[in-house]
């Protein structure tokens, strides 16, 4: 296992990189592609009180996480949103019934914000002037203002348009998303509970991503142009619910891949999870998708929920039980790199990729991560320069130190870990994870 023994703050000196890159990069026609979803998410604005009074009125039971369970009632929303955020965890779920999301727009007060890991990818590398091309599987005009501006890219009827020049007017995709906040007060059932952890909750009511269309044309076009991509950003499965679905998508993604990979070896392809609405479409995702691409990219808790998939259970407070659980799933799925982002510390450990800066990716991922959660934007280079000025976490740096002095059990495998900088009560939750995989996709125009 290689890695240096110490960790040296390099964020100032990635920044400053960065800045050349991007003059370079605007002469430059390779970019990364990223895919596949797009929705308007809406954003709840969390008010305690107003959530202590749902719970007063529909919480009869105790909280309860409703695994695979959707919910189909304002009760079911109480019971299982209540679980997650009194231990301070995000979530996914799944509504099955439209008057819970008529009684969340009168309960709480909202915004529109984008959704989908690609979107989002697109929009925080746009913000810092890097261009990249955008599968979109909602085009509606709320999307497409929120991208528009920033060079990105898409296709329509076989062609490469600026994505302020789509002319879909069909209506957006919903997803509503809950963020709520640590030291926060819950009561219940009688009991008060001081919420652990700021993070997110986000509740689908989305039967297109349940089918996750991709455009006809798409794989063809791109295989064409497949020259001038430098990465391939891989997500948007984890609401499909129907296995024949996601096995359809499955076969048209790999070979699709693989003849990128054959015309272009350089590009760098990078799946990244999120929490599955069906387990076994995760599992068949991972089978299919995980032995192709170079990068696997998951949060911890979704690392931990992986693992338990397999009998164990890893402890997120031991660093040696977190690599023996990237291990175990490496092995699982024959996979060939993981990246693991958290609020405190991002880590690569897998092979060595050809022309990949792993510790920058990292550093600049954790660096526009920590700058959405202190703006609430997409943070542009000054904001990213801003950012600077928090410190870096005190776990982070701990769990660094720690992971570099793990004995060196495995040949040929490189780990790279990178502290977060770090805020007690950052302003945004939502789509740090987005932003941060955006920050993993830069790589030099020319390599």
């Amino acid at each position: 296992m290689q890695t240096e023994k110490t960790y040296t703050d390099r964020y100032a000196d990635y920044l400053d990189k960065l800045q050349e890159e991007i003059i370079r990069g605007q002469r430059e026609e390779r970019r990364p592609l990223l895919g596949f979803c797009s929705n308007a998410d809406v954003v709840l604005s969390w008010n305690a009180p107003v959530y202590n009074q749902i719970l007063k009125k529909y919480l009869h039971t105790q909280p309860d996480q409703g695994r695979n369970e959707q919910i189909r009632s304002m009760e079911d929303f109480a019971r299982i949103s209540s679980w997650y955020i009194t231990q301070g965890i995000g979530g996914n779920m799944d509504i099955a019934d439209v008057r819970v999301c008529e009684e969340l727009l009168t309960c709480f007060c909202t915004e529109l914000s984008l959704g989908g890991t690609g979107a989002q990818a697109a929009a925080a590398l746009g913000a810092i002037g890097i261009a990249s091309d955008v599968h979109l599987t909602d085009r509606s005009k709320p999307v497409c203002t929120i991208l528009s501006g920033s060079g990105i890219m898409m296709t329509e009827n076989g062609e490469r348009i600026p994505v302020e020049n789509c002319n879909d007017d069909s209506p957006p995709v919903y997803h509503f998303i809950l963020q709520f906040q640590k030291d926060d007060v819950i009561e219940v059932n009688g009991t008060e509970y001081r919420i652990p952890c700021s993070n997110r909750l986000i509740l689908f009511f989305d039967p297109i991503h349940r089918l996750l269309p991709i455009a006809a044309d798409y794989c063809s076009y791109y295989e064409q142009q497949s020259r001038n991509l430098t990465s391939y950003l891989l997500s948007g499965f984890d609401a499909v619910v129907d296995v024949d679905v996601i096995e359809e998508r499955l076969k048209m993604l790999s070979d699709h891949i693989q003849r990128l990979q054959s015309r272009n070896p350089n590009m760098v392809c990078y799946l990244e999870g999120a929490f599955y609405l069906n387990p076994e479409v995760k599992t068949r995702v991972m089978g299919r998708l995980g032995t192709l691409v170079d990068i696997v990219g998951m949060n911890e808790e979704e690392l931990a929920e992986a693992v338990s998939d397999f009998g164990q259970e890893i402890n997120l407070e031991d660093p040696q039980q977190i690599l023996n659980g990237i291990k175990l799933y490496m092995t699982q799925f024959n996979l060939r790199g993981i990246v693991l982002h958290t609020k405190d510390y991002a880590l690569y450990y897998g092979r060595s990729l050809s022309g990949v800066d792993m510790e920058q990716g990292l550093t600049l991922g954790s660096l526009m991560a920590a700058t959405r959660a202190r703006t609430g934007r997409y943070g542009t280079l000054q904001d990213c320069r801003a950012t600077l000025e928090l410190p870096l976490s005190t776990r982070g740096r701990s769990f660094v130190e720690a992971f570099v002095q793990l004995p060196e059990e495995s040949k040929g495998q490189v780990l790279v870990a990178v502290p977060s900088r770090y805020m007690e009560r950052p302003r945004y939750t939502i789509g740090l994870g987005d932003t941060f995989t955006a920050g993993v996709q830069i790589r030099p125009p020319q390599f």
